[in-house]
C-alpha cells in the first residue's frame, strides 16, 4: 500500500464526503491485509480535526468489529472499560422465516470517567449444511458516564434478501461491548 499512502495521507481532511468515503473503504481494504502497517500510519493523524476522525473510525471498521485491541485504542475505546452487564434478551425464542427477533441489553459503567463505548451483536447465521457463518452489526456507539445505566433495543429481521438467504435451525447472537463478548444468546428460525 506505501505507493497510496501520499494520496490517501493527502485526503484525510478533504471536505467532500465522498472523497473521504473513499479514502476510508481503500484504507478498510488495507486493513484486511496489512493491519499493523495501517494502524501505525492511521497513528500519526491528527484526530481532533474532525474528517480525519471520521475517516479513520470508517477506515478501522473491520478490525473493530473484529475485536481488535489496538484499532479499539486508537479511536479512543477502552477494551478493558467496567462495564456490569444488566441483562441480555433475545425474544421470541422461536420466529418464522419473514418474522424479527427483538435484541436487549442493558449494562451499567463502573468506570471513573466518560468512557467512549462501541456496542455490536453478531449473529451466527445457520447455513445451508449446518455450519454457522457470523456477521457482525454495528449497534451504537457513545459516551458512557460513569455509574449511568444503558438499554440498547434493536431488531433483526429473517427476510429473505438477494444478498442473504436464511436456513432453519437454531442461530446464536453474542452481544459484544468495545470488541469483548458479553453475552450470547440462542433462538431458533423455523
Amino acid at each position: 500500500p506505501s505507493p497510496a499512502w501520499p494520496i490517501l495521507d493527502n485526503l484525510k481532511t478533504d471536505p467532500s464526503l465522498y472523497v473521504r468515503k473513499s479514502v476510508a473503504n481503500h484504507l478498510n481494504d488495507i486493513s484486511k491485509d496489512q493491519p499493523e502497517w495501517l494502524l501505525k500510519k492511521l497513528g500519526s493523524w491528527d484526530q481532533t480535526q474532525p474528517f480525519t476522525a471520521w475517516i479513520v473510525n470508517r477506515a478501522l471498521r473491520s478490525l473493530i468489529k473484529a475485536g481488535d485491541s489496538a484499532a479499539l485504542a486508537l479511536v479512543g475505546v477502552n477494551q478493558s472499560l467496567p462495564i456490569q452487564l444488566l441483562s441480555f434478551d433475545v425474544t421470541p425464542n422461536a420466529i418464522n422465516h419473514g418474522e424479527a427477533i427483538t435484541l436487549s441489553a442493558s449494562f451499567h459503567s463502573e468506570a471513573e470517567q466518560d468512557e467512549r463505548v462501541i456496542v455490536d451483536y453478531v449473529v451466527h447465521y445457520v447455513k445451508k449444511h449446518g455450519k454457522t457463518s457470523k456477521k457482525v452489526f454495528k449497534l451504537k456507539t457513545f459516551t458512557m458516564k460513569p455509574a449511568e445505566a444503558v438499554t440498547i433495543t434493536t431488531q433483526q429481521w429473517f427476510k429473505k434478501y438477494t444478498t442473504r438467504e436464511h436456513y432453519s435451525g437454531e442461530h446464536r447472537i453474542e452481544l459484544m461491548i468495545n470488541g469483548k463478548v458479553y453475552a450470547d444468546a440462542w433462538f431458533t428460525l423455523c
